[in-house]
């Protein structure tokens, strides 16, 4: 032999075992897991800053409505009430108040509903990956 050549053992390639193929399989399952975990946190804390600023105008709005609407509903009842008495004067104005804020909370809840809270790009991502490992593991 000479001593300048490398053996031909040196240059043979072992192949992996089925051990160590499923052991790096396992290890890339475990980041790809973790990674879309990551993204689907992301994706929540972006979708419910959303969420929040329309929950944070529904009750600025509220606050500033109740106060005026205090003023103008004693005024409306002291007005109504020299035509049909106190208490009927009170029970109109309430109706009303009653049909206007059905309205606002409407709005509100249809906003809300048009803000997307879940991850749904993430989880249908997540749902993929494990549909793909579950016909690999069929084919194991």
């Amino acid at each position: 032999m000479d001593a300048d050549k490398p053996s031909e053992a040196a240059h043979k390639v072992r192949p992996a075992s089925l051990r160590e193929l499923l052991r790096r399989l396992i290890a890339d399952v475990v980041t790809l897991i973790s990674s879309e975990a990551n993204v689907a946190v992301a994706e929540l804390r972006r979708n419910i800053a959303g969420a929040g600023s329309g929950l944070a105008l529904i009750g600025l709005g509220a606050m500033l409505v109740s106060v005026a609407l205090l003023c103008l509903l004693g005024a409306t009842v002291a007005f109504l009430a020299q035509f049909v008495g106190i208490p009927l004067a009170a029970l109109i104005v309430a109706a009303v108040a009653a049909v206007i804020a059905g309205v606002l909370i409407a709005a509100g809840l249809k906003q809300l509903k048009s803000s997307e809270i879940m991850p749904r790009k993430a989880l249908a991502r997540l749902r993929r990956d494990a549909a793909l490992l579950k016909g690999e593991q069929d084919g194991i």
